[in-house]
């Protein structure tokens, strides 16, 4: 991985043979049914940035909220509860001091086995020479405690490289158990890997194979 890729991996940071996939199906929630969830002052006023929110049932939703605190860029979940305040979560803590540096985030629901988490997902770029740029994956548990299970680079590239993973659900043993994959492939690299992420007993998701973006 070139210096440039890994500067920008380190600042998102701070903080075979195919078989069947199950369809990634999120059950629909009606529009309208939710409320915003409830942050503390200091997430609040024209400074903060906020996303369109997800719903995440029980009649409360979740959003992305993003700032500038000084010489950093942070971008936190923020998931609504019935009997207070929102659970807030840090999701990417980002070093834009003398760069130009920008950042595109978004949230979305994913299905797991039936299990309903979010992704948020965190883009990072360079708006001038050399142009780089880095994108990284959160998924996060919003049974009982919101809890972050999966945090991980997506995309990055450079002049020189272009590496892309596509995570998805699906019974990789054909056993009923539904994993985390994760297909990895690079540009002009006809090497591609695919990594199983298997869920600990803290509910994280983990690997022991090598991935592309460690080269």
């Amino acid at each position: 991985m070139t210096r440039a890729v890994l500067i920008v991996a380190a600042a998102l940071s701070a903080c075979a043979t195919t078989r069947a996939t199950r369809p990634t199906v999120v059950p629909a929630l009606e529009p309208g049914t939710f409320t915003q969830p409830q942050v503390g002052p200091e997430w609040q006023g024209p400074s903060v940035e906020t996303g369109e929110p997800v719903p995440v049932g029980g009649g409360q939703s979740a959003v992305l909220m993003a700032r500038r605190a000084g010489d950093r860029y942070e971008v936190a979940l923020a998931v609504g509860r019935s009997d207070g305040p929102a659970a807030l979560l840090s999701i990417a803590s980002i070093d834009v001091a003398g760069s130009r540096r920008e950042a595109v985030w978004s949230l979305s629901p994913f299905a797991l086995d039936g299990e309903r988490l979010l992704r948020a997902d965190v883009r990072v770029f360079e708006t001038v020479e050399p142009r780089f740029f880095a994108v990284k994956s959160v998924l996060v548990s919003t049974l009982g405690e919101p809890t972050v299970v999966l945090d991980r680079l997506v995309e990055s590239g450079d002049d020189v490289r272009d590496r892309r993973a596509a995570v998805a659900a699906r019974d990789i043993d054909g056993d009923g158990t539904v994993e985390l994959v994760v297909e990895e492939s690079e540009t002009g690299n006809p090497t591609h890997r695919t990594l199983v992420y298997r869920r600990g007993a803290d509910g994280r998701f983990t690997t022991r194979e090598p991935s592309l973006f460690s080269d």
